[in-house]
């Protein structure tokens, strides 16, 4: 039964190589393979979509230029054109089969044997040459008396879910395949984050003293995965307050964004919920709750903020955890870099002088804070987000006369609706009042320099604000369609293609976001149309990199950064949008900063770097030289004896990996659950025996 199952669920490639992909294919992977790199992600990378595809898309142009023939296994399905397309364009551009595997199926692990032994490639590109390497990781040739090493040299966890539920099948089918983690953003940051923008929220709306109405983007929405919580807290501890604020006419407000708060919050002891699934989080109370739906217990608001930070947590400890399990974690910040090589002290939530207090009870809660992950810096590599060369403006095509200042108009929001941080910021923006108060000062601006001047000759049209963004909530429509938005505000939907020139119509672009983690894309989309950015610091973490000197600054970032949502990002935003001196300089120091740290080269120069110190060696005998420091060249796979010397020296790691720090819990549970069906396997008994008797009851009657 289970070889007829595996056979109907093995995985297969999407598509078949025709003949006349069959060249190109061939062509496409490098003459010397280091051998295969398999990223395995639940969702089909797409260039076009997102930054994740973008991220990922980057990912297989640095593995190709190391010499890494690369392969695709997703999760989701396969089936629709979409899918379809993406797949025919990772095929022509980068080589890159895509096969559909099924989770939790076995027959994962005999496709993956099969990738690993190179027949995968036999069978798809018949004239492919396979570089095979012994298990010293010297080439195979005549006089090879050892068996060679498996072809699959790397596989790519397109996140730490991804990692939870492939990495035990990967080390069992592919043991010397090294496994990388990459993180695309620190999940467990950003969640926290959300958390104490929720907290800072509610508290706003309890004050008593100030009167304020508490701010609504968390509120009243739905928002996906592991924020719902947030969400749910938010609206259940302040609906009281809003509805007395709403009746007294109060005008709703902000706090700063938690711009820098690294404390991530880590449970302890008893938690208030069960454990997270692998994909989807559940999170359950005393009372009763269906699956995916979020009910607290307790209506005190301290319960509901300390439950939302304890979730937070949880996430944090599982992908802490799936890191450590790597041979190879990849950032696309440095700061997510410095968190996770930290070491794990205790920490207060504190960011930039605000605390963020999750619970008024510090006795009772259910979380801890660490200032870091404790990650060898040896495992834990930036390998920055790039964007590919024709989503760039050419200097030539941004000096036309139709892209300069005085040519541009408006300000302009991009972000798709399925990202909570984008929700909020698009939140702040119509219902907290921040457009509001950019506008009023780009037309103050407008008025005093109209006033200065003598024949009246700057800006006089109307200061707009242009959102873009799939997904978008349908009340943003109805509210539009109401005429309710404020003015100048509005909703455009999907953003056409290409990106860059419809960013190049627009003077700066606005990026208010007050939680999330890692590289925000729309910032480097932006840069790459030369058009700068006003963003919190939030927005810009990471992007302030003054790559002459290697310190981060604020003045190195393309644009303007401001935590303060009452005057100082307003204030800002509207001398950006004004000033022409200060906007050319904003505009050149990002389209730099996209050509010094952002690029396809870059990657894979950073990418080459952390696969030789996980063990990758250059084809040379020699190692590198500053002489070549700056060169692409192709890698060969380590060797046993130094996969299995990376993983001796990472001691948290194999305790991670060991079985014997899980074998006691699981023989006591198989134990419990043993003893729980004894007296259900005592009734089925008594039951068959009475069921017995009536059958020869009734055959005596007959």
């Amino acid at each position: 039964m289970l070889s007829k199952l595996s056979a109907r669920r093995a995985p297969r490639a999407l598509l078949a190589v025709p003949a006349r992909l069959q060249s190109s294919a061939a062509a496409a992977a490098p003459t010397d393979s280091a051998g295969c790199a398999l990223l395995l992600t639940a969702v089909l990378p797409d260039a076009e979509g997102t930054a994740a595809g973008v991220r990922t898309v980057s990912l297989l142009k640095s593995m190709r230029a190391v010499g890494l023939r690369p392969l695709i296994a997703v999760t989701s399905s396969l089936r629709t054109e979409d899918a379809a397309r993406r797949a025919r364009t990772l095929l022509e551009r980068y080589g890159a089969h895509t096969v559909q595997v099924a989770v939790n199926d076995p027959s994962f692990d005999a496709w993956l044997r099969d990738v690993d032994s190179g027949a995968f490639f036999a069978a798809h590109e018949p004239t492919a040459r396979l570089t095979r390497w012994q298990p010293s990781g010297a080439p195979v040739t005549a006089s090879s008396t050892d068996a060679p090493r498996g072809y699959l040299s790397a596989v790519v966890f397109n996140e730490f879910a991804v990692e939870e539920q492939f990495s035990w099948r990967v080390a069992a089918a592919a043991p010397l395949a090294l496994r990388i983690v990459d993180t695309q953003d620190l999940h467990g940051l950003r969640a926290a984050r959300a958390a104490a923008v929720a907290a800072a929220d509610r508290e706003l709306a309890r004050s008593s003293v100030a009167k304020l109405a508490p701010f609504p983007a968390m509120q009243a929405m739905v928002v996906p995965d592991v924020l719902a919580p947030y969400a749910a807290a938010t609206e259940a501890s302040s609906n009281g307050f809003a509805a007395a604020a709403a009746a007294e006419s109060i005008a709703p407000v902000s706090l700063a964004s938690p711009s820098c708060a690294l404390a991530l919050p880590l449970p302890v002891n008893d938690l208030p919920f069960t454990t997270f699934s692998t994909f989807s989080t559940e999170i359950r109370s005393t009372g009763s709750s269906s699956a995916g739906e979020v009910v607290f217990a307790e209506s005190n608001a301290d319960t509901g903020a300390d439950a939302a930070s304890a979730a937070a947590g949880a996430l944090a400890l599982r992908e802490t955890a799936s890191l450590h399990r790597s041979d190879l974690a990849l950032f696309v910040s440095r700061v997510e870099v410095a968190l996770a090589t930290a070491p794990s002290a205790a920490a207060s939530p504190v960011a930039d002088g605000n605390a963020y207090s999750v619970s008024s009870n510090s006795s009772s809660s259910s979380v801890g804070y660490v200032s870091g992950l404790g990650l060898p810096a040896c495992k834990a590599a930036f390998v920055p987000i790039t964007l590919p060369p024709e989503a760039a403006l050419s200097p030539a095509e941004a000096a036309a006369p139709e892209r300069t200042h005085g040519a541009r108009r408006h300000f302009v929001f991009i972000g798709t609706g399925k990202h909570a941080p984008n929700l909020d910021a698009v939140e702040l923006l119509r219902r907290g009042g921040l457009w509001d108060r950019i506008r009023d000062r780009c037309e103050a601006l407008q008025q005093r320099a109209n006033a200065d001047t003598a024949n009246g000759s700057a800006d006089t049209e109307p200061v707009e604000l242009h959102v873009y963004g799939s997904h978008l909530p349908l009340q943003l429509s109805a509210a539009a369609a109401a005429g309710a938005l404020p003015r100048g505000l509005r909703v455009l939907g999907f953003a056409p293609a290409p990106l860059a020139a419809l960013l190049a119509r627009y003077r700066v672009l606005l990026c208010p976001v007050r939680f999330g983690a890692g590289v925000k894309g729309k910032v480097l989309d932006a840069w790459a149309a030369h058009t700068p950015v006003a963003a919190t610091s939030v927005g810009a973490e990471d992007l302030c990199h003054d790559y002459a000197t290697g310190a981060t600054d604020t003045a190195a970032f393309g644009g303007v950064v401001s935590d303060c949502l009452e005057t100082g990002l307003p204030d800002a935003a509207a001398a950006l949008y004004c000033d022409a001196a200060q906007w050319a300089a904003a505009s050149a120091r990002g389209a730099a900063s996209i050509k010094a740290g952002h690029t396809d080269h870059a990657a894979a120069i950073a990418l080459r770097s952390a696969l030789i110190d996980a063990g990758f060696a250059p084809y040379t005998s020699s190692s590198d030289t500053d002489a070549d420091a700056d060169a692409v060249s192709p890698l060969r796979p380590p060797s046993a004896a130094a996969a299995r010397a990376l993983r001796g020296a990472d001691l948290v790691g194999r305790m991670l990996w060991g079985s014997a720090f899980r074998a006691t819990e699981s023989r006591a549970r198989a134990l419990e659950a043993r003893a729980e069906l004894l007296p259900a396997r005592a009734e089925i008994q008594r039951l068959r025996a009475e069921i017995a008797a009536l059958k020869a009851n009734d055959k005596s009657q007959i």
